[in-house]
């Protein structure tokens, strides 16, 4: 035993000041603290895979939604189409029967001028002026400029 006062190194060996145990509590700590950032780490890594996964169910829905959207507007266009074609059909038999019409009765006094002239001169019938309101009318009801769609 040393004197007291002292220690001297020669009465001291290493067995004496065993520092296993502090070195085992260093390391505890150390891995203690390894294992909390790991673990801060892997819940952040799971809640941004809780996100991804909801912003992919919600693109999921939004994909199937405008899937949706698109095949009902698809089917709107071909019933539209089918649509303009019959109302094209109308319009060509309308005009053919208005054309028989005229040639056998150059005289009838719906196509006697009106005293009105289109825009590149030729005299406008009683019948054009008629064709034109009411084409106006629709064209108004609808909520659309009639001279942006049909030739004065």
């Amino acid at each position: 035993m040393p004197e007291p006062g002292g220690w001297r190194a020669e009465d001291v060996s290493v067995f004496e000041f065993d520092n296993t145990a502090n070195i085992w509590a260093a390391q505890a700590l150390r891995n203690a603290a390894d294992a909390g950032r790991e673990m801060r780490a892997g819940n952040r890594a799971r809640a941004e895979l809780a996100r991804a996964e909801e912003i992919a169910r919600y693109n999921g829905n939004v994909a199937e939604a405008v899937g949706a959207e698109r095949d009902r507007l698809l089917a709107e266009v071909a019933s539209l189409r089918q649509k303009l074609a019959v109302e094209e059909a109308h319009a060509l038999g309308a005009e053919t029967q208005v054309r028989r019409l005229i040639a056998a009765h150059p005289d009838s006094p719906e196509l006697a001028s009106s005293g009105q002239r289109c825009d590149d001169g030729r005299m406008k019938s009683v019948c054009r002026i008629a064709y034109e309101k009411a084409f106006d009318a629709h064209c108004r009801k609808a909520g659309l400029n009639p001279l942006d769609f049909r030739n004065n």
